[in-house]
Parts: structure tokens; C-alpha cells; sequence
């Protein structure tokens, strides 16, 4: 898919991206719910929802994606960053070892299901993290990020950090031998789940 080569650059990215997810208002997984806040104000008591823990990861700016997280039913926490806006689909979300892990932003964090807490916030790209993706078969928490595809370990470290040769903005598959990435120009991008190595040829 390639953008429309009328717009900015920067508004192509917006464009291609939105087109490649389906973008929700909630996204719903087991006892998790993500929900679009984009007009909640953090300490305001005109808030729709009322949340138990605010998570300011703006650095004081103003915040381009606003998500929040109902666990269990309760509204439980809102998150806010400044990077890259990031919608609300299918892989805003992934839920295992019970634990929620949420993009927002240029980050992914992590939040205990049985305890309400915050296990930890990792910042996984300079730009976006479009999502989150788990493979079953190689026990893999993978970030898709604008700039970068990074594989996390479950407690929150960097494990690799791979990036294309443009924008990673059309696409990432976790196959059971290797990650999938597409670049904006569509050149797809073979990554070894072990040591991080890209590659245009397949392996």
C-alpha cells in the first residue's frame, strides 16, 4: 500500500497507519478493557470515567494518545504519552502471565491483573508503538513500532532492537520462526526471534 504522495510525509505516515489497523473505540481482551480517553483531563473531576491511578508519561507536554484500562469492570488506570498517537485495536492490548500489556504512545506497560499494580513502563520506540503481539510458540512479547520492532521479556527488559529500512508502518506478522515486518515501501523485513537479525530474504 503506499501513501498519497500529495500529503506531507508525516501526515502520509498518520494515513497509512489508520488504514492498516481498524481503529476502535474499546478493545476488549479476557478481564481487560482499552478504551480511546482522548478527551479526558488528568485531575479534573469532569471526567466521564474516574480512574483509581493516573499514568502521566508526557514529561509536561501536551498528550497525543490517551487510553484507559478497565479491569475487571472497574476503570483502573489512564495512561497518557506525548509521543506518536496511538489508536485503539486489536494489538493496543495483549493479556498473559497475568498481566495486561498496553501500547500508549512510545511505550508499553506492563500491569499486574491479580494486584492493580504498575509491573513496569518501557519506552520502545523514539516515534509510536502502533502495538503489542505475542507468539505462543516461541513464548515472544514483540513491539511494532513506527521506527523499530524490539522483542521484550515478560518482566520488562529489551531483549533486541531491530529497524527497517523506512517507517515500519504496513504491517507486522510473528510467524512461528520469524517476525514479519513491512516498511512503508513494503519491503518486507525477516526477523530472527532469537538474536534480533533483519533480513529482506526469507529464512
Amino acid at each position: 500500500m503506499q501513501g498519497d504522495p500529495s500529503k506531507p510525509r508525516s501526515l502520509q505516515r498518520f494515513f497509512v497507519n489508520r488504514l492498516y489497523f481498524k481503529m476502535l473505540r474499546a478493545f476488549e481482551l479476557g478481564r481487560v478493557k482499552v478504551v480511546d480517553e482522548a478527551g479526558y483531563r488528568f485531575g479534573s473531576a469532569d471526567n466521564i470515567r474516574r480512574y483509581d491511578h493516573e499514568i502521566d508519561l508526557t514529561d509536561g507536554h501536551s498528550p497525543s494518545s490517551v487510553h484507559g484500562l478497565v479491569i475487571d469492570g472497574k476503570p483502573s488506570f489512564v495512561i497518557a504519552d506525548s509521543a506518536g498517537a496511538s489508536g485503539i485495536h486489536e494489538h493496543s492490548l495483549h493479556v498473559a502471565h497475568s498481566a495486561a500489556f498496553v501500547a500508549v504512545g512510545a511505550h508499553v506497560i506492563s500491569i499486574n491483573l491479580d494486584t492493580k499494580e504498575i509491573n513496569w513502563v518501557l519506552q520502545t520506540d523514539i516515534a509510536t508503538c502502533f502495538g503489542v503481539h505475542w507468539n505462543d510458540a516461541q513464548q515472544a512479547l514483540i513491539s511494532h513500532g513506527e521506527i523499530f520492532i524490539s522483542r521484550l521479556s515478560p518482566d520488562g527488559k529489551m531483549i533486541w532492537q531491530t529497524a527497517g529500512a523506512d517507517i515500519i508502518s504496513e504491517g507486522c506478522e510473528l510467524r512461528d520462526d520469524q517476525v514479519v515486518a513491512t516498511d512503508f515501501n513494503g519491503k518486507l523485513h525477516y526477523i530472527d526471534y532469537d538474536t534480533g537479525k533483519a533480513s529482506t530474504v526469507p529464512a
